[in-house]
């Protein structure tokens, strides 16, 4: 009797830099299952075309620019991936396409694991990525208050009005754009959502070089490549703690892989294995 063999892939677009393909690979020979990875880096205008093709997989996860956009062609999602407004992995069912956020469980895991306790925090970026941390950030401390930052005080603004109205506790948030950050603002986290730092806009920072990193205490990049991006760079160097992306990236992944495989694992024992597998020490 043939074993089965999985089949997965990545959703995105401009993702050459993309891990997912090696982490897979070491999920299979860790699981000793026969598996294969695909990246299907798709541009805006063949995204409906690509969808229907990747219904062949077993499951794919979605990174940028697609875990907002994806929605519509989705025939179901899971409660959370609904209230946050985002969906990162997609499981095949039967054929149907169905959406879930592995994002949220993946970016707080390090938060847990390091007791960062959070008052103010910056989220830097508002598109699927942001409302998965946002929403981690709301479940796991009730006291937390939240200014969003993009280039664009509409989309913003437009952000902060959509999620608030899923928010019972009357949670403080607070639209701005980059401009409007002063130098000396104190947040106890930052936040980068956005890309840049790594892929196509390596080497920039989503805050300028006047920005005073000593007023904060934790800065946390989802950017993974490179390792110390210059957000990181510059705020560990003002004596901030960091925290890079990649453990979210890897939790992220393994609790993608239990889904689609319909197994239950030791996310957090699997992820540390897979992290010094990489390179990386304890989570």
């Amino acid at each position: 009797m043939n074993a089965r063999v999985y089949r997965f892939g990545l959703l995105g677009h401009e993702i050459a830099y993309a891990l997912s393909p090696r982490i897979f690979g070491l999920l299979f020979e860790h699981f000793e299952t026969p598996g294969e990875f695909t990246v299907h880096d798709v541009p805006p205008d063949k995204l409906a075309t690509e969808i229907r093709k990747l219904s062949d997989l077993d499951g794919f996860s979605v990174t940028i620019p697609y875990k907002e956009k994806i929605i519509p062609y989705l025939d179901g999602m899971s409660e959370e991936a609904r209230v946050i407004g985002a969906v990162n992995s997609v499981r095949i069912s039967k054929g149907r396409r169905l959406g879930h956020n592995t994002d949220l469980s993946g970016f707080i895991f390090p938060m847990r694991r390091e007791a960062i306790k959070p008052g103010r925090v910056l989220i830097l970026g508002h598109g699927g990525s942001a409302r998965a941390v946002l929403w981690a950030l709301v479940k796991e401390y009730p006291e937390t208050a939240f200014t969003i930052c993009g280039r664009d005080h509409d989309k913003a603004r437009s952000f902060v009005d959509s999620v608030t109205q899923g928010l019972a506790d009357g949670r403080s948030l607070t639209p701005t754009i980059f401009d409007d950050i002063l130098d000396d603002d104190h947040f106890d986290l930052i936040v980068n959502c956005t890309p840049m730092g790594g892929g196509a806009v390596l080497d920039k920072s989503p805050l300028p070089d006047t920005f005073r990193f000593e007023q904060c205490r934790v800065c946390y990049d989802l950017v993974y490549q490179p390792e110390r991006t210059p957000f990181l760079e510059k705020a560990s160097q003002q004596g901030c703690r960091t925290v890079n992306g990649l453990p979210m990236l890897v939790v992220q992944a393994v609790t993608s892989y239990a889904l689609w495989t319909r197994q239950k694992i030791n996310v957090g024992g699997i992820s540390t294995l897979v992290l010094k597998k990489l390179g990386v020490g304890e989570l």
